[in-house]
């Protein structure tokens, strides 16, 4: 499996577990997460990162941001090859 870019968008409040295999998460380059309607938490793109350590290009819509300095430390420890971040909040 080589896929390189996954789009999830969550349209209301949901617990995500991550579900993608090392295998899989190797080769993902592009990840977009759409929140449009829950409550943004850090912990849950916390473990979908872990599952994606080579994500090049991440891009967040969120409804709001808890914590910059968090999600910074998440992206410096979780996406070490990270060249493109792009976020959209909004209320």
């Amino acid at each position: 499996p080589a896929l390189q870019y996954l789009e999830v968008r969550l349209d209301r409040t949901v617990r995500i577990t991550p579900v993608i295999t090392p295998v899989i998460s190797a080769s993902l380059r592009t990840f977009i997460l759409h929140d449009c309607q829950s409550r943004f938490r850090l912990d849950t793109v916390e473990n979908l990162l872990s599952c994606m350590p080579n994500v090049r290009w991440l891009y967040l819509q969120v409804t709001c941001m808890p914590s910059i300095a968090d999600l910074a430390r998440i992206l410096r420890e979780r996406v070490r090859h990270l060249v493109r971040f792009d976020c959209f909040m909004f209320e």
